[in-house]
């Protein structure tokens, strides 16, 4: 191994030492100090087809970090060392988002960054997305009664855990320094990813009809214990509930879905941060879920982002909005309907949201499977009243479309079910102030399988690589002559 070099980081606030969970690899971390008192900086993976490191799960994988702060009311001063000879050319290193404006100084071995508010951000050392350092920079939160009889609480330091079952009015609370490592029951039945067996799971954080449940703090839940034991589990699921507030807390590593919001009401999901790596690591998805939202959250993730499906006939996923949210993708979409639509979905938006980098490696043939902005609708129900607006898209290095609207029946060789159903019905879709500033496939792409199943889809304002989109433009493709009423501006 390399000489691990010190990284200092010294801010005007205080400061907390947190638990570490195991490192996953025996590579040289970027090192954090807080005021000269060091804090973790954790090491996972992310998804890596084009310049893997390792292979983990059957997965192929580099090496990605994350570290936690908390900030009060006084400027923060960053001072970032990463492992040594990783900064070769400093013009190459890249602070996500852009629309941050974080400025750094470089002194030939120290990054500086002045920080003053709680934000999300991502060091790209290289500018090719190797070696990120992610770091969440939350507020400082005070502390929370803890001998309360609705309060589960979790102090600074590793928790090794079973299944978490919340009901009404309870509060799951992390402190800052809290890593929480649940091991849910097997619910029955396997599945194979790249040549490993996963039993499947009960959720690790299960919610069952109830009502005002709140999961806070600015600790983290980890899936690593569920990995090891080749459980696949979703981490936060929500069925049936009413008035659920997530906020703060970090999900990491997980092995499946991060949160499922499934049948519920009056959800708010606020400043989460979640990193996932390996297959179906869904971000936040609302299914059958009415008048919800998720806002300033972060996700770097292995599939699809901030989405909405209807999964049984009888739902209707209504009133949700997405506001404020950064996404990095791996594979899958960054934001939109994904998949499994049998009911309904209407009244949904998307607005100010960035996609810091989409990174999918696919084949040709699955060209029309994911994008950035994805909608795609297969079940035989409706979509309408969806709006993407204020969406930047900084880099996509993908051969993916940059927007994709698709109604096919089948993408995988799985999904035989779905061709007994009738086409979905997808309109009333606006796009709205929507910026692709580094796009490989600047493309839009609009492709209907089924007969006259796509209408009023309007684009206002849409640029791809500097360029804007108008009337007749080549780059906007749709397959089928009875697709109606586009509309560009």
């Amino acid at each position: 191994m390399k000489k691990m070099m010190s990284l200092l980081l010294l801010i005007s606030c205080t400061y907390v030492t947190l638990a570490c969970p195991r490192q996953v690899y025996d590579n040289e971390p970027y090192k954090v100090y807080l005021d000269e008192k060091e804090i973790a900086c954790y090491s996972s993976h992310r998804l890596d087809f084009r310049n893997p490191t390792a292979k983990y799960l059957g997965v192929p994988v580099s090496p990605s970090f994350y570290t936690l702060l908390s900030v009060g009311s006084h400027p923060a001063i960053l001072r970032i060392q990463p492992p040594q000879g990783l900064i070769v050319d400093i013009c190459k290193l890249v602070i996500r988002p852009l629309s941050l404006g974080v400025k750094s100084t470089w002194n030939g071995r120290e990054l500086q960054i002045t920080i003053d508010q709680p934000q999300n951000f991502v060091i790209d050392a290289q500018g090719d997305g190797m070696y990120p350092l992610h770091i969440f920079v939350n507020r400082a939160m005070p502390e929370i009664n803890k001998k309360s009889d609705d309060v589960i609480y979790f102090g600074p330091g590793i928790h090794d855990v079973g299944q978490i079952v919340l009901k009404s009015n309870q509060t799951l609370y992390l402190a800052e320094g809290a890593v929480v490592r649940p091991l849910p029951p097997r619910s029955g039945g396997q599945v194979e990813i790249g040549g490993e067996t996963f039993y499947l799971g009960e959720p690790m954080i299960k919610i069952t009809d109830a009502h005002h449940v709140t999961i806070k703090g600015n600790g983290m839940i980890t899936a690593e214990r569920a990995t090891d034991k080749r459980i696949k589990a979703q981490i936060i699921t929500a069925v049936k509930t009413s008035g659920l507030r997530i906020e703060d807390i970090l999900l990491t590593d997980a092995n499946s879905w991060n949160i499922h919001i499934y049948d519920s009401k009056d959800a708010i999901v606020d400043n989460v941060k979640i990193l996932g790596y390996y297959i179906n690591t869904d971000a936040i998805c609302f299914n059958g879920s009415k008048n919800s939202v998720a806002r300033n959250c972060f996700a770097h993730i292995n599939d699809d982002g901030y989405e909405v499906k209807a999964t049984d006939e009888s739902m209707c996923t209504e009133g949700i909005r997405f506001e404020q949210c950064i996404i990095w993708n791996d594979f899958g979409s960054g934001m939109g309907v994904t998949h499994e639509v049998m009911g309904k979905i209407k009244d949904i938006s998307w607005k100010d949201i960035t996609v810091i980098r989409y990174d999918p490696i696919v084949h040709s043939n699955w060209l029309l499977h994911r994008a950035p902005v994805f909608v795609h609708a297969v079940g035989g129900g409706t979509v309408s009243g969806l709006s993407f607006e204020n969406i930047t898209i900084e880099q996509a290095h993908s051969i993916q479309p940059m927007i994709l609207i698709d109604n096919q029946k089948k993408l995988i060789e799985t999904e035989d079910h779905f061709m007994i159903k009738k086409y979905n019905r997808i309109e009333h879709v606006k796009f709205k102030n929507v910026t692709g500033l580094e796009i490989e496939s600047p493309d839009i792409v609009i492709y209907d399988e089924g007969e006259d199943c796509i209408d009023e889809i309007s684009f206002e304002n849409i640029w791809m690589n500097g360029e804007k989109l108008m009337p007749g433009d080549k780059r906007l493709r749709i397959n089928n002559s009875k697709t109606k009423k586009i509309r560009i501006n």
